[in-house]
């Protein structure tokens, strides 16, 4: 019986499973630029790759090595931090996407504290409650808060004295001849306001010359604290309209636009005064010369 010859042992293809892994963990991904004047930077990504060497690319495209120092992460269209290491690993899951440096949507700042919590915290801390009551008590028992008080209640007094009053009684006393005494001396001011002695004779009746200087400077206040009145109060409106102006949007609001049409119509039918008869007669001739 013939024996047929051996077949040659068939070669066996190898197949590495290694080399297709590291095939498939390789590939590109795209991040967003930070800012608009850049475009969307491609970068190629392997499996050797470490999270440095990626952190560098990403700072060399983008030519700014201080703002992406220590880069940990990207972030996902959903705001989703990634570490670099997950991304070098995982390169395929987010090819077809783009990554960010930045979240899209930026996180709230925390919300500031508000008085009552303020006040809570601090009533809610013994010790705070103590220094604040030994502080009120001291200041109450060496009179300091009475004048805490005063000095509260007598701001709007003082700022009237300053900036009316103090301006009146200068410019009365020391002010040209058409205003003020051009800081003459009290006695020769009351010599020309009354007409009766001389300079000498007021010094030696220095009390009733005090007394006759004060009156006439009342009434000089009795007249120019209503005109610098009004002149504040004009500043004021005029600042605040000029603000407002300024700070108005393009359509006014309607019923402010209403308003002033109305008032429009009444000064102008305040200025016609008769003005409407004598239209209407003129109408009249006009109408008779054409028929």
């Amino acid at each position: 019986m013939a024996r047929g010859k051996a077949l040659p042992p068939a070669e066996s293809e190898s197949y590495d499973c290694n080399d297709e892994q590291q095939h498939q963990n390789q590939g590109t991904i795209r991040i967003n630029p930070p800012s608009k004047q850049s475009t969307i930077a491609t970068i190629f990504v392997h499996n050797e790759m470490e999270t440095s060497e990626l952190s560098n690319c990403v700072k060399q495209v983008f030519f700014n090595s201080e703002t992406f120092d220590n880069l940990a992460g990207l972030y996902t269209d959903d705001d989703t931090f990634v570490p670099l290491s997950h991304v070098i690993k995982n390169v395929s899951a987010y090819e077809k996407s783009s990554l960010n440096l930045h979240p899209k949507k930026k996180p709230k700042p925390p919300p500031k504290p508000s008085s009552s919590s303020a006040s809570n915290s601090l009533l809610q801390d013994p010790l705070k409650v103590a220094i604040l009551a030994a502080t009120v008590g001291l200041a109450y028992y060496f009179g300091l808060l009475l004048q805490l008080v005063e000095f509260v209640v007598m701001i709007p007094y003082h700022f009237v004295d300053l900036c009316i009053e103090t301006p009146i009684r200068q410019l009365y006393r020391n002010g040209p001849g058409l205003f003020g005494w051009e800081s003459a001396p009290l006695p020769a001011i009351c010599a020309r306001i009354t007409y009766t002695g001389d300079a000498e004779f007021w010094n030696k009746n220095f009390q009733e010359c005090e007394k006759i200087y004060a009156a006439k400077e009342a009434a000089v206040m009795l007249i120019g604290k209503p005109i610098l009145y009004f002149f504040f109060a004009m500043l004021l409106f005029t600042v605040v309209h000029a603000l407002v102006k300024a700070s108005a949007v393009s359509k006014p609001d309607p019923d402010m636009v209403s308003c002033y049409k109305a008032v429009k119509i009444l000064a102008r039918q305040f200025r016609g005064g008769g003005g409407g008869s004598g239209s209407e007669s003129g109408s009249g001739v006009q109408a008779k010369k054409r028929s």
